[in-house]
């Protein structure tokens, strides 16, 4: 793992984020986003179709609003420290990830603030419930990148009638090297011979 100095949501954190293939992007590259398709954010990413503005997105918005306070909580429950770090691949530098928090023991924690009908759906559901499939898918990604064998998905939607869902997730090294790592790669040669022929 190789940790990157850069603050989250600032210009030179979003050039470097487009110089390789993010945790967030790695649901959609293997298939299991209802919300974009591969060709969809390969299109994006090549300027052919328009990039959608997350920024005004209202569960985009809340998220931000109570990242800190989400991340001071599993802090306070588990007595860690978790970092924001911007981390990329030792072995392969373009799998990158912008960590929510890196904990004492160098594992990653995805923290999520879901809405009320998505937390209903994790109680429901459980492993079975898209916003638990996506980040885990997520979380995979993070674990390839600073090689931990264990991380965190913590879902807190910072409401007192409803308790915050942790879930510690092993590393799945046969997801990763049969799914993910190669998906991820191939989608970024694509990326570069698109870029190169429209050069």
């Amino acid at each position: 793992m190789t940790i990157v100095p850069l603050t989250q949501r600032t210009p030179a954190w979003h050039a470097w984020r487009a110089q390789g293939i993010t945790a967030s992007e790695a649901p959609i590259i293997v298939g299991c986003s209802p919300y974009k398709s591969p060709w969809q954010l390969s299109g994006e990413r090549t300027g052919v179709l328009p990039t959608d503005d997350l920024s005004r997105n209202p569960h985009v918005q809340r998220g931000i609003q109570y990242e800190d306070r989400v991340r001071q909580g599993f802090e306070t429950r588990h007595d860690t420290l978790l970092l924001p770090f911007c981390v990329q691949s030792a072995q392969s530098p373009v799998l990158r990830a912008s960590l929510d928090g890196l904990s004492d023991d160098d594992e990653p924690v995805e923290l999520k603030v879901p809405s009320r009908r998505t937390y209903q759906a994790l109680l429901r559901h459980g492993a079975k419930a898209m916003a638990y499939r996506m980040a885990w898918v997520q979380l995979q990604h993070q674990l390839v990148v600073t090689e931990a064998d264990q991380g965190w998905l913590v879902f807190d939607p910072c409401l007192p009638e409803c308790p915050v869902l942790e879930f510690r997730i092993d590393a799945d090294r046969r997801f990763q090297q049969r799914t993910l790592i190669p998906a991820c790669l191939a989608f970024w040669e694509q990326l570069e011979i698109s870029s190169t022929a429209s050069a």
